[in-house]
């Protein structure tokens, strides 16, 4: 069999059965758009240096006695 032949076996069978279409592409998309989320999440928050305008400026402050300043 050729790859034309295969393709046009292909869309003969996906017309046949439209709800698994339609099943299995919104599984992609959400699939893909939970990863890339995900994955930008975890980027920001772990992977990309922090920026910042003047960094040398910033300051932690932590409750406690005080002293805990950083």
């Amino acid at each position: 069999m050729t790859l034309m032949q295969d393709l046009i076996y292909a869309a003969r069978s996906l017309r046949k059965a439209p709800g698994l279409v339609a099943v299995v592409v919104l599984t992609l998309t959400l699939g893909i758009g939970v990863h890339t989320t995900v994955f930008n999440l975890l980027n920001l928050m772990l992977l990309a240096p922090p920026t910042a305008v003047e960094p040398d400026r910033l300051v932690r402050i932590e409750p406690g006695n005080g002293n805990q300043i950083s």
